[in-house]
This record gives structure tokens, C-alpha cells and sequence, in this order.
């Protein structure tokens, strides 16, 4: 009976040796170095990406100077929700006649939660400014779809992964362009999304 229960109680600590070997390594040690900014340009627009995970966006903020911004004009927005079912002559109830100037009022901070068929807009189109800084995070496991653009046309596009963090500049050829944001649903589920959009 001795030897069967040293026999377990052998194996039982190797099945706890193999389970915690210190050769497992966290992500937060091994991603930060591999995040990678991506460059794109299309006519006279030119974007600078990065696709950060959740866990390591605020260190990865902190080191590359992209703390958000404190000041007495930064109120948080909720984004106006509309279902992709109410058809206007332009879509969905973006905003309209309603602007931001990003280099009088400063940042704009936003966040919202959607149901899986809905989009989310800003409730401002944003100009004065001919390079913005945007972060978008997904707080939730799916995909969400990212445009700015205005009522003829989409500027930018991107595709957050889930629980992560998109960080992107925008540069466009003049500070009278208008646009707004737009996310919604890749994956057909509900979601959630804050950020900020400022001047560079």
C-alpha cells in the first residue's frame, strides 16, 4: 500500500512541476516589443496605425507619448446608436450640421455600447485640424468595424480585434475636411467602445 502512495504522490508532483514550469511566459513580457505601427496612404490621406491589446495599451500610451489629454473641455459623449435598418438618403443618422473644431475645443472623448445589428456615430463632425490623433478601444471579445468618413466617403478604415486598443493618425490635406467617426459590429455581436480624438 506504502509503495502505491508514493507512486501517486510522485506523480501528482509532476503533473504540478509541468503545469507551473517557469518556461510559460506572460504576454505582458513578451508583446510590447512586438507591436508594430503600419503606415498606409490613400490620395491625399495618410494613416499611421497600431493595434495595442487592452493589457498593455496604457503602458504602451505612456512610452509613446500618447497619454490622453486633461482639460477643462473634455466632457465624455455618449456616441448616438442607430440601426442599420433606417435607411436616409446617406445611411444611418450620422451626424449633420453639428462640428467639432478640435483646435478651439480640444479633445473629444467618447464611449457607447451597441446591440449586435447597430452602428455607433459621434454626435460631431470633427475639422481644424490636418492631422488627428484617434485611440479607439474595444472593450469587448469581437470585432469592431472603424470608419472615418463623411457622408460621400470614407477616409479611414480599420478592424479592432477584440479587447484591444486601436491608436491611429490621421493626416488629410486641409483643416476644413469634415468627418465623423463610425463603429460597428463585425462579428454580429454586441459591443462596447471609448476613446478620443484630438489634434496632433
Amino acid at each position: 500500500m506504502k509503495k502505491v502512495t508514493v507512486f501517486f504522490i510522485s506523480l501528482l508532483s509532476l503533473g504540478i512541476s509541468f503545469f507551473y514550469s517557469p518556461n510559460i511566459v506572460s504576454a505582458k513580457e513578451s508583446s510590447l516589443e512586438d507591436i508594430e505601427t503600419k503606415s498606409s496612404q490613400v490620395g491625399d490621406l495618410t494613416v499611421e496605425e497600431t493595434i495595442v491589446p487592452n493589457e498593455l495599451a496604457e503602458e504602451w500610451a505612456e512610452i509613446n507619448g500618447w497619454e490622453e489629454e486633461v482639460s477643462e473641455v473634455n466632457e465624455n459623449y455618449e456616441l448616438t446608436e442607430s440601426s442599420p435598418y433606417i435607411i436616409s438618403p446617406f445611411g444611418a443618422s450620422p451626424p449633420s450640421l453639428s462640428y467639432w473644431n478640435v483646435s478651439t475645443k480640444g479633445q473629444y472623448t467618447f464611449s457607447g455600447t451597441f446591440r449586435s445589428s447597430n452602428a455607433l456615430y459621434t454626435n460631431y463632425l470633427f475639422r481644424g485640424a490636418t492631422k488627428y490623433r484617434t485611440k479607439a478601444q474595444n472593450h469587448r471579445n469581437y470585432r469592431v468595424g472603424y470608419q472615418a468618413r463623411d457622408r460621400f466617403a470614407t477616409y479611414y478604415s480599420a478592424t479592432i480585434p477584440g479587447n484591444a486598443t486601436l491608436y491611429s493618425t490621421i493626416t488629410i490635406n486641409s483643416s476644413l475636411n469634415n468627418f465623423y467617426l463610425k463603429f460597428f459590429p463585425v462579428d454580429l455581436e454586441s459591443g462596447s467602445i471609448s476613446g478620443y480624438i484630438r489634434q496632433q
